[in-house]
């Protein structure tokens, strides 16, 4: 097993509060583009990230046959808060061969894996408003990201009216998790028939199911979303099977000539199936 950590590797350069007031200065600008404050948007929605990766295996056998068992974990946290991905994983897999002559034989194998993940909302496609990591860049490092209340407890700047959005604001107004859950297993008997003819069935399975949970809450003012809302459910299942029958001849019929030779037969099925739910204006 082993523990890291991960942090962003370079920034790009942009003016700091107090470099933003000289230029407001330099350039003759108004003065009401200075909102007294001093943060680093960048900074805000960023974070030091840790990884967790654990792996465990057990193997064993006899003349007869072996197995192996293994199990990993991974838990990552993203650079950019609420973004991460974990994912458990399982495998068994081996042989074994039955009769005295060991004629008859049996492979198999299947892995086991889930994986969760949360979604930061990062893009190329975003438009001129930009993914959250855009709206950092654009901040202006004199205007605060939140606010106090009255009672004590932070607000989020939201400017209405404006196509300035608070990343800050972003990632606590947006939620992306996805969850799949994968199985892939096989099963393969076989006979040997001579000691150069032997037959093989293969049976596999694929099968994988998914689901995706997202929404943009209402209070960010993005066009339309702002006092709106979005919601949206995805979900997938995929099952792919597979039957394969073959007979394979292999015999040396001299010192300079091998004669190798198979015929079979396969089937595959596929059948797939999705939903795709979105919904707006929610009350909250």
């Amino acid at each position: 097993g082993y523990v890291g950590m991960s942090k962003i590797i370079k920034k790009l350069e942009v003016l700091n509060a107090e470099e933003y007031r000289q230029a407001i200065t330099d350039y003759n600008l108004p003065n009401s583009i200075d909102f007294g404050g001093s943060v680093d948007a960048m900074d805000a929605i960023l974070r030091t990230a840790y990884t967790q990766n654990y792996n465990m295996g057990i193997s064993g056998g006899t003349e007869a046959g072996r197995y192996r068992l293994s199990v990993g974990y991974l838990k990552q946290e993203g650079i950019i808060k609420k973004s991460g991905f974990d994912k458990l994983t399982t495998n068994l897999n081996g042989g074994w061969k039955f009769l005295e002559s060991r004629r008859l034989g049996l492979d198999y194998n299947i892995i086991v894996a889930q994986t969760i993940e949360d979604i930061a909302p990062v893009s190329n496609d975003a438009g001129f408003t930009g993914s959250i990591v855009g709206q950092a860049l654009q901040w202006n490092p004199t205007r605060p990201l939140t606010v106090k209340r009255t009672n004590g407890t932070d607000s989020m700047v939201i400017l209405r009216g404006s196509t300035t959005i608070n990343p800050l604001a972003m990632s606590e107004a947006y939620d992306d998790n996805s969850k799949v859950t994968s199985i892939v297993a096989s099963v393969a008997p076989y006979f040997k028939i001579t000691d150069y003819l032997e037959y093989k069935l293969l049976y596999s399975i694929n099968y994988s199911t998914g689901i995706r949970r997202s929404q943009v809450a209402s209070f960010i003012n993005l066009e339309n979303i702002i006092d709106r809302g979005v919601g949206y459910v995805g979900s997938n299942e995929l099952i792919t099977q597979q039957i394969t029958n073959t007979l394979n001849f292999n015999k040396k019929l001299n010192p300079n000539l091998n004669l190798n030779a198979v015929i079979g037969y396969e089937y595959l099925k596929f059948d797939y199936k999705g939903t795709n739910v979105a919904a707006s204006d929610f009350g909250n």
